[in-house]
């Protein structure tokens, strides 16, 4: 349930007016609710001011049919008290086979642009950018794998956070951590006012023999928003303290269920 559905519900179960009065408001209370479920992930769905507590453990359906894929995920801007008023709506969907993970995004933009003009170039620092950071079980290190509106991709093997592979370490070179060439596929599409992103990622492009069910990953999806001339605008699905990606300890975990 939306969050500001589930608080509305929750406001009618304690609210102790009783007659027609307190009929009357428990009914418009529920159908604020049910209408804030049914926006699911339309434009103004994840602008919820609040913040939702971080989920213990987020469960991504098998996609039997090709119609199958999570909840609708927002990106949110967790470690500010409020969103920055530039923020624009995007949210991510999930879902996976037994060779691939499935990610579906929807980004809200006004200004669509991007300057990197080839795969495995600093996507970050040159336009819009869709970004996965997947850390499977039992391994080291963690994938990070960009997508551009101009439909370029970056793929790293990283071996900790900030490409070190311990807190003392020197960070890695480049080389060192780009995947050459890029083992996964995705898919843009341009509309006028956001652009959405298809991603297939196979077991193997996170060194995995294939995905099985109660499989768990550690995972954030994240954009920066650029808009010519001023700061990006940065958001996520994991719950971070601080405006950084890479802050592993806060991703949040999501497990691959047949439901």
């Amino acid at each position: 349930m939306n969050r500001g559905a589930a608080k509305a519900a929750t406001a009618v179960r304690r609210n102790p007016v009783a007659g027609s009065t307190g009929i009357y408001l428990c009914c418009a209370l529920s159908l604020a609710a049910a209408l804030l479920f049914a926006a699911g992930c339309r434009k103004n769905a994840p602008f919820n001011r609040g913040h939702p507590m971080k989920p213990s453990i987020i469960k991504i359906p098998r996609n039997h049919s090709g119609a199958e894929s999570s909840e609708c995920l927002p990106l949110l801007q967790h470690w500010q008290p409020e969103p920055d008023p530039a923020l624009q709506p995007a949210s991510v969907r999930l879902s996976w086979t037994e060779q691939t993970l499935l990610i579906h995004a929807e980004l809200y933009d006004d200004e669509i642009f991007s300057a990197v003009s080839g795969d495995n170039q600093a996507t970050w620092r040159l336009g819009d950018v869709f970004e996965i950071f997947l850390k499977p079980e039992n391994q080291a290190g963690f994938f990070e794998m960009h997508v551009t509106p101009n439909k370029y991709r970056l793929h790293l093997h990283l071996p900790g956070p900030y490409c070190k592979p311990s807190p003392e370490a020197d960070p890695l070179p480049w080389e060192e951590l780009t995947v050459t060439p890029c083992g996964f596929r995705s898919k843009v599409t341009c509309l006028p006012d956001r652009w959405l992103v298809d991603v297939e990622i196979p077991a193997d492009a996170l060194q995995l023999e294939k995905f099985c069910e109660n499989d768990q990953l550690q995972a954030n999806f994240c954009r920066y928003d650029y808009s010519k001339n001023k700061p990006p605008v940065l958001s996520s699905v994991a719950p971070l303290q601080a405006a950084d990606f890479h802050r592993t300890n806060d991703w949040c975990t999501i497990r691959l269920a047949d439901f």
